[in-house]
């Protein structure tokens, strides 16, 4: 689980330093996607691995990780990203979600004016 709550942050942070505040779902979007493909891949190890039991718990890791993403991309679409208030939007983000965020890492990753 601290590899989903690990990449919850850093997409985040990712999303603020790279969104512009457009009011659109395509900061969510980007995050969903993200966390998809980075579940397609899990996924993919998990067909590879001749033990089963070790490949039912990366397909469940995936699964929760690719649900983590859809959570956060509807947290991000509600909270309408603030690049000029991060720490505002990470705790937006952590109210819906209820998984840790960073507002330090992600008033860093914020674009300064």
């Amino acid at each position: 689980m601290n590899f989903k709550k690990e990449w919850l942050v850093l997409s985040v942070a990712g999303v603020l330093a790279a969104c512009g505040g457009q009011g659109d779902d395509a900061t969510g979007d980007i995050v969903a996607n993200d966390a998809d493909a980075a579940a397609d891949v899990m996924e993919a190890q998990a067909d590879a691995m001749s033990d089963t039991a070790s490949a039912d718990i990366v397909d469940e890791k995936a699964d929760a990780l690719r649900d983590a993403g859809e959570a956060a991309e509807e947290a991000i679409d509600d909270a309408d990203i603030e690049t000029d208030n991060p720490a505002a939007t990470a705790a937006k983000i952590q109210a819906e979600t209820g998984m840790p965020t960073s507002a330090k890492t992600a008033a860093e990753a914020a674009p300064t004016k």
